[in-house]
């Protein structure tokens, strides 16, 4: 049985229950976004979408997750956490039918907002899910639930367009049918809400995610997460780009990447357990950031002599990601802190990483050279290190709040 360590519930709430509902909320929150990557070019044909309406509907992720994220805590302090998964859910189920059934591209794009904004809200609050149902198994449950988010992912890019074909629809059907994914998702969590007022009632003070402006701490996790989440939608939009320009055919460059995505669900399986069971917390944190510079110097010096250990390396330094969900859980001393901290880092870095994503994008143009652009992730490789590594030194946000009160 699960007992929240942040809070009191009327009644307990199993632990079954809270491990499958936490498991398939994880799998909606990629699969409602990387679902538009396979159907863009029906999409794009079918509503005549310009160049510009196509770059904001692939650059909306991180401008929403940005935007909206610091937002995330204050309304599961009003709303309390388990209703604010609910809601969200919700909110997800409507914006991915209004694209779906919309009649044009104002629907396409309120029902991306509405979709991404609930994804938002839920990003935020999955750390703080984890700490307070699973105290004892933080890092297997974080493991668990960054493995089926990505597993998410990879299902709605890899099965949209054949079971699209099978069932006999266009894109609208390809987009729509994840709806029912997230209705199943849908059902524990309103099982959940049955349990109490709050199954993740925070004790004590809510934080402002804006009182955490003053802690230089957060504003070191929040750079680190930023400058891994550049990385990440560098690595799994570019990398394709980047084999092709070297000489390698279409297909080839797409298997390399599902080798990418394989490496780093390999990798964040055991990163976690690893990060909680070391006391040098710096050696694994040197190690997948090293991996990240030679896959980078490899990619640049010779794409094509071993694109495979290129790819796995790559994979390897996408499991920052998990790093940074797993340092929330352990920097603050209360369910408050988490949220505040979660929503700060996120909505700091994923502003950071749309910025840092339109600008390479505007740099590199229509070039078919990539050594700029790969020595300039080298930098910011090492720069996510420095960052990774104050992270990872032993301090709680509300310590460093308070250092900083004045």
């Amino acid at each position: 049985m699960s007992q929240p360590a942040t809070g009191a519930t009327s009644r307990e709430v199993p632990f079954v229950l809270t491990v499958v509902a936490v498991m398939l909320l994880a799998v909606n929150l990629r699969a409602s976004v990387n679902v538009i990557g396979p159907l863009l070019p029906a999409i794009r044909a079918d509503l005549g979408l310009s160049g510009f309406q196509v770059g904001l509907l692939t650059a909306l992720p991180p401008i929403c997750f940005g935007l909206l994220s610091m937002g995330g805590a204050r309304a599961s302090a009003g709303l309390g956490p388990t209703r604010l998964v609910v809601l969200s859910l919700v909110l997800l189920i409507a914006g991915q039918l209004l694209r779906a059934m919309g009649p044009g591209l104002a629907s396409l794009f309120a029902g991306t907002f509405f979709a991404l904004a609930a994804v938002a809200a839920l990003n935020v609050l999955m750390p703080a899910l984890i700490a307070s149902y699973f105290p004892g198994r933080i890092p297997t449950m974080t493991a668990a639930y960054t493995v089926i988010l990505a597993l998410g992912g990879a299902m709605s890019s890899a099965l949209t367009l054949p079971l699209q074909d099978l069932f006999g629809g266009g894109w609208r059907l390809g987009i729509g049918m994840w709806a029912m994914i997230t209705a199943v998702a849908l059902i524990p969590w309103l099982a959940i809400s049955r349990y109490g007022p709050g199954a993740m009632a925070v004790r004590g003070t809510h934080i402002p995610v804006a009182q955490l402006i003053r802690s230089p701490k957060a504003w070191t996790i929040a750079v680190f997460f930023g400058l891994q989440a550049l990385q990440a939608y560098v690595v799994f939009s570019w990398y394709p780009t980047m084999l092709t320009d070297a000489g390698l055919d279409l297909t080839s460059a797409a298997g390399y990447v599902g080798l990418v995505s394989l490496a780093s669900m390999a990798g964040s399986l055991v990163l976690p357990g690893i990060l909680n069971t070391m006391t040098h917390t710096w050696i694994p944190v040197v190690a997948i950031n090293l991996a990240f510079v030679l896959g980078y110097a490899g990619t640049w010096a010779a794409a094509t002599a071993a694109p495979w250990l290129w790819a796995v390396l790559l994979g390897i330094g996408t499991t920052n990601f998990p790093l940074g969900l797993y340092l929330v859980t352990q920097k603050a001393r209360s369910g408050a802190g988490v949220l505040a901290l979660s929503g700060f880092m996120q909505g700091i870095g994923y502003i950071m990483a749309a910025a840092f994503l339109i600008l390479f994008g505007t740099l590199q143009g229509d070039s078919t050279h990539w050594g700029p652009m790969l020595a300039a992730l080298i930098a910011i490789t090492l720069v996510q290190l420095v960052a990774a590594l104050r992270s990872v030194a032993p301090w709680t946000i509300e310590d460093d709040l308070d250092a900083h009160q004045h």
